[in-house]
């Protein structure tokens, strides 16, 4: 059988919420000031996104873990990073070792600033009626 690509895994990923809906903002600005949390946190996270089990986020399963993390914190689509955004944001965060990809210690780092970026993308967005 042909071995899924990593795209193809994010998307199988992408059909499956994966964080929890009890994600909400007052529990994602606690995060940001609980370091051990955190850390347990982005572990969980990280094995839960490495769709493919290599060991390292690449930019599909990156993608998927900053919309799903963003669909919780209710940012519309439209405000969304794309996968231009999300690469860079690997090249920034990411190491020499795995060009374009995140370890599991890089991806703390990167989960911080896309939970930061998302809390500040949310407090900037102007009210919906309901």
């Amino acid at each position: 059988a042909p071995v899924a690509s990593s795209k193809e895994a994010a998307e199988e990923v992408e059909d499956q919420p994966s964080i929890e809906l009890s994600l909400t903002p007052g529990y994602a600005k606690s995060l940001l000031s609980a370091p051990n949390l955190m850390s347990s946190l982005c572990q969980s996270y990280f094995r839960k996104y490495d769709s493919n089990s290599d060991g390292v986020l690449d930019v599909y399963e990156a993608l998927a873990v900053v919309g799903d993390l963003q669909e919780c914190l209710e940012i519309p689509p439209a405000n969304r990073p794309n996968e231009q955004q999300v690469g860079i944001l690997i090249a920034r965060y990411g190491g020499q070792e795995h060009p374009n990809c995140l370890s599991a210690e890089q991806f703390k780092e990167f989960f911080t600033f896309a939970l930061q970026a998302t809390l500040a993308t949310r407090s900037n967005a102007p009210a919906v009626a309901a």
